[in-house]
């Protein structure tokens, strides 16, 4: 998960180990701290919800994006998750399937040149 490069300084051989781009993203993940956000859910109720920064940045981009704001996508989500399941996990399992539902279009739109949008 690093890569080694070699360089010579003042006769001698230096080895430095630089991460790949899984190993940043792994290191990225392990220094993320929770984020608490306090939202209404709907008309409902008040919960906390908990999650990393990059869900929470992730969440916020697709809510700009479908031009709901992220308490009304909270509310949307809250009304269709299992009620087994926490607020903060069925908001991952959104973020997942929505980007790999967004990654399956792209790869469509590319394999059909004859599809418009």
């Amino acid at each position: 998960m690093f890569y080694k490069v070699e360089h010579e300084t003042r006769g001698k051989t230096i080895m430095k180990y630089y991460p790949t781009s899984l190993s940043q993203a792994l290191i990225h993940t392990a220094l993320n701290q929770h984020e608490k956000r306090n939202i209404q859910v709907g008309d409902k109720r008040r919960t906390t919800v908990r999650l990393e920064p990059e869900f929470w940045n992730m969440f916020n981009d697709i809510a700009e994006t479908e031009k709901v704001t992220y308490k009304e996508l909270c509310a949307v989500i809250e009304d269709r998750k299992d009620k087994n399941m926490s607020l903060s996990s069925a908001i991952r399992v959104f973020v997942a399937a929505y980007l790999r539902a967004v990654a399956a279009e792209s790869m469509e739109k590319q394999s059909d040149p004859d599809m418009i949008g």
